[in-house]
């Protein structure tokens, strides 16, 4: 059952942001290039001058087969005044989706520069303190944030919507909170946790906050309506992510 507020979806944003900057010392952008996370970023942006917070820290895990022009995109992100840039490229592995001849894909591999499909950027973070093996996707993306804020708890801002999938309306709706009553979060270990600000919100949504503020976004949702792909189904991603 939905329950409606007495407030549109971008004042109830605003409020679990302002919530999650209150609560936590370290507060992160999960950024991805993509619409959603585009949304999260400038609301980000916004509580924080308002609460004297900014720089916004900005975390994007580079799967290295990513897209061009997603790149140059994160890249005008990563060097706005306004963030400070978390960006990852360090060696770690992913479901192999896209052969049969291997379980994994090895992302930045040392000793293997040559495979690359580019090299690092320069404002990159390029080595980290390992674990002792190399880790899969999902754990990194818990370890990087608590390892940089030193173990401190972070707060990690993410643009996943109930819209998209009745799985992800679960996940943001249903359950025990995980942070006093919010249950628009999920505790992931390494004390991180998962927020979700938009997850109430539609795509039409995400597109009109984009077009009122004249954000820039990704090209490749241009070229993706070019060809007739469904406003709905747009999604930025790895070239091989599972």
């Amino acid at each position: 059952m939905n329950i409606y507020l007495n407030k549109n979806v971008y004042e109830a944003a605003k409020e679990r942001v302002r919530f999650v900057y209150r609560e936590f010392k370290n507060v992160v952008v999960n950024f991805s290039g993509g619409k959603d996370s585009t949304v999260v970023l400038h609301l980000a942006i916004e509580v924080a001058r308002e609460m004297n917070r900014l720089p916004v820290n900005v975390f994007f895990f580079d799967q290295e087969a990513e897209w061009d022009h997603n790149i140059e995109y994160i890249r005008s992100v990563m060097t706005m005044p306004e963030v400070n840039p978390m960006w990852y490229q360090i060696p770690f592995k992913i479901n192999n989706a896209a052969g049969g001849n291997d379980a994994w894909l090895h992302c930045w591999e040392k000793g293997k520069e040559e495979e690359w499909m580019r090299p690092h950027d320069d404002i990159a973070i390029t080595d980290w303190t390992p674990t002792g093996k190399e880790e899969e996707f999902y754990a990194m993306m818990d370890i990087l944030p608590s390892q940089y804020f030193h173990g401190e708890p972070v707060a990690a801002l993410l643009g996943m919507r109930c819209e998209e999938s009745p799985k992800r309306k679960i996940a943001t709706t249903e359950g025990n909170p995980s942070w006093k009553w919010c249950i628009w979060c999920a505790g992931r270990g390494h004390g991180k946790y998962d927020f979700n600000p938009i997850y109430d919100w539609s795509v039409s949504d995400v597109w009109k906050y984009i077009h009122d503020n004249k954000f820039p976004y990704c090209p490749i949702y241009d070229y993706m309506y070019q060809y007739g792909v469904p406003i709905s189904q747009m999604r930025i991603s790895n070239v091989t992510h599972e």
